[in-house]
């Protein structure tokens, strides 16, 4: 298993410090899509010109790999290594192959379009020349604070 899905399956036990309650599969499955659309916003404020800070974009994919992470747990999907190699393809592919396997994760099998979410998910940390540990420790950071002030449930990136 390479580097980044190791890390991944890794990131699991801080995911479990910060994570509880009901309806944890329903969750899971919606901050899915809420990350998504959170992430890809940001790329279409770039597209229109606003400014967007990597550390910004960082916390989007984290927050993405954060649910992602959790989901791949409550159905029992094994992380598989795709080593798909996508670096001849854009950004704008990742969006478009992100909404077709995003609706295929309502169906039974789960495994497959997760597994291509999570390999899209490194190739575009790759892409963008980010670093996965750097993500991951800026996502954990945030939600070890929240947790600490008791702030995991309510509104706002910044709250």
């Amino acid at each position: 298993m390479n580097k980044n899905y190791q890390l991944f399956v890794d990131f699991l036990e801080p995911v479990l410090k910060t994570w509880g309650g009901e309806n944890e599969k329903e969750r899971a499955l919606l901050g899915i899509f809420e990350e998504t659309g959170e992430l890809i916003g940001k790329f279409k404020k770039q597209l229109r010109g606003d400014k967007v800070s990597d550390l910004d974009i960082k916390k989007e994919i984290g927050d993405l790999l954060y649910y992602l992470r959790i989901f791949a747990e409550l159905e029992k999907i094994e992380i598989v290594d795709h080593n798909v190699n996508y670096s001849k393809f854009s950004k704008d592919f990742f969006l478009k192959r992100f909404s077709l396997d995003y609706f295929y994760l309502f169906t039974d099998d789960k495994k497959t379009p997760f597994n291509s979410i999570l390999s899209l998910t490194f190739e575009l940390i790759s892409l963008l020349k980010y670093d996965l540990s750097e993500i991951l420790e800026i996502n954990q950071k945030k939600l070890s604070d929240r947790k600490k002030r008791n702030v995991i449930k309510g509104n706002g990136d910044n709250r």
